[in-house]
């Protein structure tokens, strides 16, 4: 490894460590409690600890798709399709469940949901600010300047690194994600949608070695990338897909209201899609006939307005806050959800 590249990936570690440590400070004491309790009100919080036992039964003990289950609804069973499962949590917990239980593997998935998302919100938002940088300097690039081009990123990277890393500060730290550990652990997960962006970004980046011609490979690692944390999204939070599906739909009106929206950048959104709907087909397929089959998904009108979101709480600061959480709290109070 070269002295540049050990200096890259020493900041990518000392980012992704400083994320951990204030993980743990900012949840204390669950550290103290790792293998004691869980962080919650004591209503959610244990669904989603059954969803971690189940999914380790299901796989290694009777080896069955943990997605039907006659544990409930016995002796019928019921489909788990549209259930908060968040399978990838209970696929990346087994070798804690095994080792050491249940408990340490739910603290695990909280401290790795701030840790990985916020590292995911730093490398995106060192992204932008590098495009942005380099898009404002837009002269001609001589030979010279192209085998200097090691040592400028380099250069690049130590002035963006603090606005980045505070951008990773303000994604995974927010009062929203807070709130969740209540015991909304399909929630908390939202680790992979800057990742999905940042490659959303770079496919969609005008770069030869993404480009999409008779010349260029149809489906280039930048789109691979993308799809594959779309797939990792959907295995945590089918809302965060819509959200994700939604972000992408808005950066193409974007694109389109600048007038660079190409041919080529419909042709990567279309391929990230196709590809993210294949990988998940044995989910979505299922879902589908489920959805056409019954309505118990469709929520009640009186219940979809009663727990619809108030403008203010948009800008109010969270309630467990220790300086400011009792007033914030006096605010909600008047809040219906």
């Amino acid at each position: 490894m070269t002295p540049e590249k050990a200096r890259i990936a020493k900041t990518h570690l000392c980012c992704l460590a400083a994320y951990l440590f204030l993980t743990l400070l900012l949840t204390y004491p669950l550290v103290l409690q790792f293998t004691k309790a869980i962080p919650g009100d004591g209503f959610d919080g244990w669904q989603n600890y059954w969803n971690l036992w189940w999914m380790k039964v299901a796989l290694l003990e009777e080896h069955r798709s943990p997605f039907t289950t006659d544990l409930l609804y016995h002796p019928t069973g019921v489909n788990l399709y549209f259930h908060t499962l968040n399978p990838f949590n209970g696929l990346l917990t087994l070798p804690v469940q095994l080792a050491w239980g249940l408990l340490p593997a739910y603290n695990l998935v909280v401290l790795f949901s701030f840790a990985i998302g916020g590292y995911g919100a730093y490398l995106l938002a060192r992204y932008t600010l590098a495009q942005r940088e380099q898009g404002s300097k837009s002269e001609a690039r001589s030979p010279k300047a192209s085998e200097q081009q090691t040592s400028k990123s380099l250069r690049l990277a130590s002035c963006i690194l603090h606005p980045a890393f505070v951008a990773g500060l303000i994604y995974t730290f927010a009062p929203f994600h807070f709130a969740h550990l209540l015991g909304h652990m399909q929630v908390i997960s939202l680790e992979w949608i800057p990742f999905y962006i940042l490659y959303l970004l770079k496919a969609l980046a005008p770069h030869p070695s993404s480009s999409i011609s008779r010349h260029g490979p149809l489906i280039t690692r930048d789109i691979l990338m993308a799809a594959f944390f779309l797939v990792l999204v959907g295995l945590c939070d089918w809302y965060y897909v819509f959200y994700c599906l939604l972000f992408t739909a808005l950066l193409l009106i974007y694109l389109a209201c600048r007038r660079h929206l190409t041919t080529r950048s419909i042709l990567v959104v279309a391929s990230i899609g196709l590809l993210f709907a294949l990988a998940l087909s044995p989910l979505l397929v299922p879902m589908v006939q489920e959805a056409r089959q019954f309505r118990f998904m469709v929520p009640d009108p009186a219940q979809t307005r009663a727990l619809s979101a108030d403008l203010l709480a948009f800008i109010t600061p969270q309630e467990f806050h220790p300086l400011w959480g009792q007033r914030a709290k006096a605010w909600a109070s008047r809040f219906t959800s």
